[in-house]
């Protein structure tokens, strides 16, 4: 009888033991796991420019309107991104990702002028894009210096 009650324990805590172990599995081991996406490979959309000279990005860079850099929603910050327009093929251009947006509905990315100018002229305002993933960037912000007081 003592044999048949331990028997049971073992089989309990071995069915317990089977249920819970594929879902600890799930779990990643490091924190860097839990923030990491599936992004899109290929985008097509709407791509605009923007900004002001010497603006922080929110990477923590200041904004640069002659250099090819560009905004979007969800890319990790330091991306490298083709983007060829849609209008004209042979119009393209390769921007890394240093700010988030655009924040207005249909438009995948916000483009420095100089970018944009590479794909269409600047009165345009718009222009339709196919955005290429060349290199995921790891996400970094730059080191924002603090204020001091007045």
């Amino acid at each position: 009888m003592i044999f048949f009650n331990n028997y049971a324990w073992l089989s309990r805590s071995l069915l317990i033991t089977s249920m819970i172990l594929p879902l600890i599995s799930c779990i990643p081991l490091t924190g860097q796991g839990a923030r990491r996406r599936n992004h899109p490979k290929i985008q097509t959309g709407i791509a605009s420019y923007y900004g002001k000279k010497g603006e922080l990005t929110a990477s923590g860079e200041r904004l640069n309107p002659s250099a090819f850099t560009a905004a979007h929603k969800t890319l990790p910050f330091g991306t490298v991104v083709q983007v060829v327009s849609l209008e004209n093929p042979r119009r393209r251009v390769v921007v890394r990702i240093n700010d988030r947006g655009p924040y207005v509905r249909g438009r995948i990315l916000d483009l420095t002028p100089a970018a944009f100018k590479r794909l269409a002229p600047l009165k345009q305002g718009v222009v339709r894009v196919r955005m290429k993933v060349l290199r995921l960037g790891k996400g970094r912000r730059k080191h924002r210096r603090k204020r001091r007081g007045r």
